[in-house]
C-alpha cells in the first residue's frame, strides 16, 4: 500500500504603520506586504495593523477681579443772621451723582485633535498572487485609534462696588423770613454684566 503525504505550507505577512518586517520562509522573493508562489493548500495571509493614539489635554486658569469705589455728597447750607433767606428762590447746593459701568467678557475655546490620515492603509495594503489549489488566502486590517482630551478651566470672576452717597446739612439760625432752603440730591447707580463662554 502506497500512502501519499500532503505538505501543507503556510504563508504569512505581518504589516505595521511603519512596515516593518523581512522575507519569511516559504515566502519567495516576498515583501512584508506580499505573498505569492505558495504550494496547493497553504495558508496564506496578510495581516495590517494600524494604530494611533493621541492624549491631549489643556489647563485654563483666568482670573478677573474689578474694584470700584465712588462717593458722592451735596453741599451743606447754613443761613445765620439774615432778614430774609431764599425770598422769590431756592436757596441750597447743586445736586451730585455717579453711575458705573463693568463689564467683562471671557472667551475660552479648547481644540480637539484630530486622528491623523492613514492612506491606502486605512483599507488594508498588501497583494497575494501565485498561489496553489486549495489554498486559503486573506488580507486581514486590524485598525485601533485612541484618542484621550483632558480639558481643565478653571475661572474665577470678582467684582466689588463700593458706593456712598449723603445729603448735606440745612442749619438755619437767627432768620427773620426764611423761605425755599434746601441741599441737592445724591444718587449712585452700578451696571455690571459678565459673559463667560467655554468651548471644548
Amino acid at each position: 500500500m502506497v500512502k501519499n503525504k500532503m505538505l501543507r505550507i503556510s504563508a504569512i505577512a505581518v504589516t505595521s504603520v511603519g512596515i516593518a518586517g523581512a522575507a519569511l520562509a516559504g515566502v519567495a522573493g516576498a515583501s512584508a506586504n506580499t505573498v505569492g508562489n505558495t504550494g496547493s493548500g497553504s495558508l496564506n495571509k496578510i495581516l495590517n495593523k494600524i494604530g494611533s493614539s493621541i492624549h491631549a489635554g489643556s489647563h485654563n486658569m483666568a482670573t478677573v477681579n474689578t474694584t470700584t469705589g465712588q462717593a458722592a455728597a451735596s453741599g451743606n447750607v447754613h443761613a445765620s443772621d439774615n432778614t430774609t433767606v431764599g425770598d422769590g428762590g431756592m436757596v441750597g447746593t447743586g445736586d451730585t451723582a455717579n453711575h458705573n459701568t463693568s463689564a467683562t467678557t471671557l472667551h475660552i475655546t479648547n481644540t480637539t485633535p484630530t486622528m491623523p490620515d492613514m492612506g491606502g492603509m486605512m483599507a488594508g495594503d498588501g497583494t497575494i498572487d501565485t498561489t496553489g489549489k486549495n489554498s486559503t488566502n486573506l488580507i486581514v486590517t486590524k485598525q485601533n485609534n485612541t484618542v484621550k482630551v483632558d480639558n481643565q478651566n478653571h475661572v474665577t470672576v470678582g467684582t466689588d462696588t463700593q458706593q456712598a452717597s449723603a445729603s448735606g446739612e440745612v442749619s438755619l439760625h437767627d432768620n427773620t423770613t426764611v423761605g425755599s432752603v434746601k441741599t441737592g440730591n445724591a444718587s449712585n447707580t452700578s451696571d455690571t454684566s459678565t459673559t463667560i463662554t467655554i468651548e471644548n
